[in-house]
C-alpha cells in the first residue's frame, strides 16, 4: 500500500484534525487505498508533537509543530519516506514554511501543490469597489493590528510572490478550475495538472431546498467580513432592491467581530467594518442584516434552505464551496462571475452569473429570482443536477486515486 503524507496548516482540538472538509473526505475515502499521514503546522503546538488523529472516522499518524519548527516536522513524519506528498493551500506562511522544508528534504519532486485560493489574485481584487479613501484609512484596531486594508494588500503580495515560487518549481498541481490552471501556466506551464473535484461535507448531500417552503425576499450569503467576499456589493444591491421589497431580509454566516447593532460604531470595528456600517444606513437596510457568525455544516445547510436566493458578491474566487454547497442544496444562485466560478455553473442554467463590479445586476438578478417562481425552481432544479456530477464523491475519488498514483510513480 503507497503512502501519502498530507501537509496543511491547521488546528487539533478534542483529538480532531480541522483544515478542511476536503481533507476530512479524501482522506477518510482514500484510507483503503493509501497509508495517510498528516504533518501539520498549528499555533497550538511546539515543540513539534506525534501522535494521533480522528479523521473522517478513521484515526491517522500525525506529526504537528508550530510554523518555525517546519523542518522538524517534516523530518519526523517522513522518517519512512513517503510515496507522494500533497501540500494543501499554496496561499499561507504556514504552507511555504511546508514547501521549504519539502525542498530540504528533497520531497519536491513528488509533492503537489493543492491549490486553495491564489494569493496574487486576492492581492489585485482585495479592494475593488472600495473607496480610494476607506482603503487608506486605518482604525485603532488596524493600527494595532497592522492590519488596514492597505497591509492586507501588501499581505497578499508577499504571500502571492511566495506562491508562485513554489508554484515555479513544482512538478505536480492539483487544482479544479481553468482560473488556478491559468495561474499555474503563467509561472510553470510545464507542471503536470491534474483536475479533480471539491468532495463536500455530508450535509449537503442530504437536503434539498423546496421553493414553498423558503422565506420569500430572503438572501443568504456565507461572508461578510473579509473585503474579497463583496458585502458592501450586496449592501448597495439591497438599497435597490428595497424599493420592491420592503420585507427584505440579509442573513449572512462566518466570523463576526460585531457584537452590538450592526449600525453601532465599535473600537474593534475595521475600516472596512465602519465602511460597511455606513452604507448599511445610507442604504437604509441596516436593520434588514442577521448576522449569524459560525454555523456547523448542518447549521449552514438550514440556513441555505429557509433563503429565496444565495448570493456569491465576491471579487475573485477559485472554487467556491459556498456556491457548490448552495447548488448541492438546490438552492437558486446569483454570483459575480470571476475566478473559477463559470467553469461551475453555467449562466441562465444552472445559476445567473453577473459581472462583479455591477451591483445594479446583482439586484436584477435577485429580483429575477424572487418576482418568477418558475425562474427559481429552474435554477434550483439545474444546479442541483450540475452540483451532484460535479461534486460526486466516488468520481472525485478516483480522480484524486489517478493523480495520487501518476504522483508516486514519478
Amino acid at each position: 500500500m503507497k503512502t501519502v503524507l498530507f501537509a496543511c496548516a491547521g488546528e487539533i482540538a478534542d483529538n480532531t484534525l480541522r483544515c478542511g472538509s476536503w481533507i476530512e473526505a479524501i482522506a477518510g475515502g482514500l484510507k483503503d487505498t493509501f497509508s495517510i499521514r498528516f504533518a501539520v503546522l498549528t499555533p497550538d503546538q511546539t515543540p513539534p508533537t506525534h501522535g494521533s488523529v480522528c479523521q473522517s472516522g478513521a484515526s491517522f499518524d500525525a506529526y504537528y509543530g508550530d510554523a518555525s519548527k517546519a523542518r522538524e516536522v517534516i523530518r519526523a513524519a517522513v522518517k519512512d519516506a513517503p510515496d507522494a506528498v500533497v501540500l494543501f493551500g499554496t496561499e499561507s506562511d504556514a504552507s511555504y514554511a511546508l514547501w521549504k522544508a519539502l525542498e530540504a528534504e528533497g520531497l519536491t519532486n513528488r509533492t503537489a501543490l493543492f491549490a486553495q485560493g491564489i494569493a496574487s489574485s486576492c492581492a489585485r481584487h482585495l479592494c475593488e469597489g472600495i473607496p480610494a479613501r476607506i482603503v487608506r484609512q486605518r482604525t485603532l484596531r488596524d493600527l494595532l493590528r497592522r492590519d488596514g486594508l492597505t497591509d492586507r494588500v501588501k499581505d497578499f503580495r508577499r504571500r502571492g510572490e511566495q506562491e508562485n515560487e513554489m508554484m515555479r518549481r513544482a512538478r505536480h498541481f492539483i487544482g479544479r478550475t481553468s482560473f488556478d490552471r491559468a495561474a499555474l501556466f503563467a509561472v510553470n506551464p510545464d507542471c503536470a495538472y491534474y483536475r479533480c473535484g471539491d468532495l463536500m461535507r455530508p450535509a449537503f448531500y442530504a437536503r434539498q431546498w423546496s421553493y414553498r417552503d423558503c422565506e420569500k425576499h430572503t438572501v443568504f450569503t456565507s461572508q461578510f467580513y473579509h473585503p474579497v467576499k463583496g458585502f458592501h456589493y450586496l449592501l448597495e444591491a439591497a438599497g435597490l432592491l428595497l424599493r420592491k421589497y420592503p420585507d427584505l431580509k440579509i442573513v449572512a454566516a462566518g466570523y463576526n467581530p460585531i457584537r452590538k447593532d450592526f449600525q453601532t460604531r465599535e473600537l474593534r470595528d475595521s475600516a472596512y467594518i465602519r465602511y460597511l456600517k455606513t452604507l448599511a444606513v445610507q442604504y437604509g437596510v441596516a436593520d434588514r442584516i442577521t448576522l449569524t457568525g459560525p454555523l456547523s455544516a448542518e447549521q449552514m445547510a438550514e440556513q441555505y434552505c429557509r433563503a429565496n436566493v444565495f448570493v456569491l458578491p465576491s471579487s475573485i474566487e477559485n472554487s467556491p464551496n459556498s456556491l457548490g454547497e448552495a447548488m448541492l442544496l438546490g438552492v437558486p444562485c446569483v454570483a459575480a462571475d470571476v475566478g473559477g466560478v463559470a467553469d461551475l455553473a453555467r449562466h441562465e442554467t444552472e445559476a445567473l452569473l453577473y459581472p462583479s463590479t455591477a451591483p445594479y445586476m446583482l439586484a436584477h438578478d435577485i429580483d429575477r429570482v424572487f418576482s418568477d417562481s418558475e425562474t427559481a425552481e429552474r435554477l434550483a432544479k439545474n444546479g442541483r443536477a450540475r452540483a451532484r456530477t460535479e461534486y460526486d464523491r466516488e468520481k472525485n475519488l478516483d480522480a484524486l486515486r489517478c493523480a495520487f498514483s501518476a504522483i508516486a510513480e514519478g
